[in-house]
């Protein structure tokens, strides 16, 4: 037996949507997740410069990696894994409307009876990061630094392609911002600048302060959530 797309039903699976929450709003997705929770929280970086979608992609790679007043980085570290099934930050695009919407979100999965605690965890690290580990910090930028490199060599014709389109769209000229070539040559440049003075650093953790401050600690965000019913 055999199928074509011709024969596949062309109508979409609708995505159940709720909006829930009354002192503070969140969208809730009624879906079969077999026990685990996925939450989104997406950060509006709409009116970031250019220096700032610079700064908040690097601390999308910082947060979570490094210490908050509360716990330092390793103990952190071992509260994820014990509570999520993983949290990450990383910047987003996409197109509505002929208009490009940007955002930084934060994902964590977890089980539902790990869910609190999860949670706890997100806020900590949203609300109380703090940028005085020079070491994990510069580690962390070498690190970027490297695997951005892989991912070029390994999907070079996408990335060429993004680069290309960033003259021509806003959504493609901002992920070249924000993880293409562009942000590449900065943080490239930024790590050198780092190893050749480490003094250099004090500008760096002020920027990285001030974009955490303006756009995750303050921000505008919208809370996605999806769970069994």
């Amino acid at each position: 037996p055999y199928t074509t797309l011709f024969r596949s039903d062309k109508k979409a699976v609708p995505f159940l949507t709720e909006v829930k929450g009354k002192e503070t709003p969140f969208l809730y997705h009624p879906l079969k997740t077999d026990g685990i929770v996925y939450a989104d929280l997406f950060f509006d970086i709409g009116q970031a410069t250019d220096d700032e979608l610079f700064d908040v992609s690097i601390l999308s790679s910082l947060l979570g990696n490094i210490a908050t007043s509360d716990t330092d980085g390793k103990a952190l570290q071992t509260k994820l894994g014990l509570y999520t099934g993983s949290l990450s930050m990383s910047s987003s695009v996409w197109s509505c409307d002929s208009r490009g919407i940007s955002s930084a979100v934060l994902r964590f999965k977890a089980l539902t009876d790990n869910y609190a605690q999860a949670a706890s965890l997100a806020e900590e690290i949203l609300t109380k990061t703090v940028f005085d580990d020079q070491k994990a910090i510069c580690d962390l930028i070498d690190q970027m630094v490297t695997e951005l490199l892989l991912g070029f060599i390994n999907n070079s014709s996408q990335i060429a392609a993004t680069r290309a389109a960033a003259t021509h769209n806003t959504r493609d000229a901002i992920l070249d911002k924000t993880g293409g070539i562009c942000f590449y040559q900065r943080l490239k440049a930024l790590k050198e600048k780092l190893s050749s003075d480490p003094d250099n650093f004090s500008a760096l953790k002020t920027r990285l302060e001030a974009a955490y401050e303006k756009f995750i600690r303050n921000g505008r965000a919208v809370y996605s959530l999806a769970c069994d019913e």
